[in-house]
């Protein structure tokens, strides 16, 4: 859930603050006033199901982008609350605004709390979610939605245990599936993704999967530089291990993933755009996880069509 909010120079509102720090009363008398005096204002909704195939950051940029696309009057600026500031890729595919260029972004470190218009944002997205929250509540009885709002309170996990997750639950989230714990490889291997998907974030590109699967095919992701789609293979593995990350890619591997990636070209249609394939080799020494990017690590192998693009079929 995200809003965002353009306020006039001269808004006249007082009691703006971070909606964390206001009372639920406050909240919801602020909201109606912040609707009315605003420029424009815009909400973005990402539900579970999709933040568990692209994960929350992900999820939170996504939320972000559809509520400055869905603003009456497009902005100079952006003014993004927290440390990041918006993929500019997935920016420019949610920018509608034709005849205007994407508006510049700046992170602002606890804007909620500093900058009014983020301020109003954050309780407008507040007062969005609680009422959310309330309507799924007779949609899904049982969980205490409508009093826990969704976190992740005692009550609401004792309802899990009793009830089960419902489709509004992230399956990713830790306790809300019964599953049996993963073995340690296993997690190791997730948090390693984890960290080579921030990382190709941070270079500018966009996430389009995550642990794309059809049959016995599986790509680790799948994103976008600019005009080109990147399949990227991840390696994780302990320092001072026997191995290292780019051990793993061997012959066999490397065709692996050609098959995945024709696969996946087919299934989006997506012949006709250049690719290449990359490697994320990432090593865990205990405490933090390093991660290295390597671009174009390998070629198409020559078995199933030949270097690069030209097993495309264009």
């Amino acid at each position: 859930m995200a809003a965002a909010v353009i306020l006039p120079p001269e808004h006249g509102l007082t009691g703006l603050a971070d909606s964390k720090v206001l009372s639920a009363g406050a909240r919801e008398q602020l909201a109606p006033r912040i609707r009315a005096v605003a420029v424009a204002w815009g909400l973005g909704v990402v539900w579970a199901p999709r933040i568990d195939s692209i994960n929350i950051l992900q999820a939170t940029f996504e939320a972000m982008c559809q509520a400055v696309r869905v603003l009456r009057h497009a902005p100079d600026s952006l003014l993004i609350d927290g440390n990041m500031t918006l993929p500019h890729a997935m920016l420019a595919r949610a920018w509608q605004k034709a005849s205007q260029p994407c508006p510049t972004q700046r992170a602002v470190v606890d804007g909620d709390r500093t900058v009014n218009a983020i301020s109003a944002a954050s309780i407008l997205a507040k007062t969005f979610r609680d009422k959310l929250m309330q309507g799924l509540s007779r949609r899904w009885p049982g969980y205490g939605f409508e009093k826990h709002k969704g976190y992740g309170t005692k009550a609401h996990y004792e309802a899990l245990q009793r009830l089960g997750p419902c489709p509004q639950h992230r399956l990713t989230f830790r306790g809300v599936s019964n599953k049996t714990p993963e073995p340690p490889h296993i997690c190791l291997g997730k948090t390693g993704e984890d960290s080579a998907t921030a990382l190709l974030h941070q270079s500018g590109m966009c996430i389009l999967a995550r642990n794309w699967r059809k049959g016995r095919l599986e790509l680790d992701i799948v994103c976008r530089d600019k005009d080109t789609i990147v399949f990227v293979e991840v390696k994780t593995r302990r320092a001072f291990g026997l191995s290292t990350p780019a051990d793993a890619i061997t012959p066999a591997k490397r065709r692996m993933v050609a098959r995945a990636a024709q696969a996946w070209l087919a299934a989006n249609k997506a012949w006709h755009l250049p690719c290449r394939f990359d490697v994320v080799c990432v090593v865990h020494n205990g405490q933090t996880f390093c991660a290295e990017h390597y671009q174009n690590a390998f070629d198409f192998p020559p078995t199933l069509g030949g270097r690069n693009t030209a097993w495309q079929p264009w």
